[in-house]
């Protein structure tokens, strides 16, 4: 079950969260007998990647193109449907993707790469 909400107080080891809609609050007992349920709680990355990251990602985007015959563009977008086929993250632009998505695929491409004759 998905609870949204922001963080609203942090005191020692403490998180406090306030969700979007109280209603799904209620709905909570359905998903556990405990009287604490355990969580996870998934911190979006707000902040847009680096312009190095940008350059990484395309200087190694260019060798993979060089290597396989592709225009550096049509790779891109190959390495990219690859990535999320391969992850189960979603489809990505580098316009508007955030710094952690961008290092997990700069990370895919260095793994893959390093697999590549």
């Amino acid at each position: 079950m998905d609870l949204w909400g922001k963080i609203t107080a942090i005191k020692g080891n403490q998180v406090v969260i306030t969700l979007e809609n109280r209603e799904e609050l209620a709905n909570l007992s359905l998903f556990t007998t405990a009287e604490q349920p355990q969580v996870i709680v998934d911190v979006q990355d707000e902040r847009h990647l680096s312009k190095l990251q940008r350059k990484k990602a395309y200087a190694i985007i260019a060798e993979i193109a060089k290597w396989s015959g592709m225009f550096p563009e049509e790779c891109k977008e190959w390495m990219k449907y690859y990535f999320t086929a391969e992850t189960g993250n979603p489809y990505f632009s580098f316009s508007d993707t955030d710094m952690t998505t961008a290092r997990r695929f700069i990370t895919f491409l260095l793994d893959l790469e390093t697999k590549c004759p």
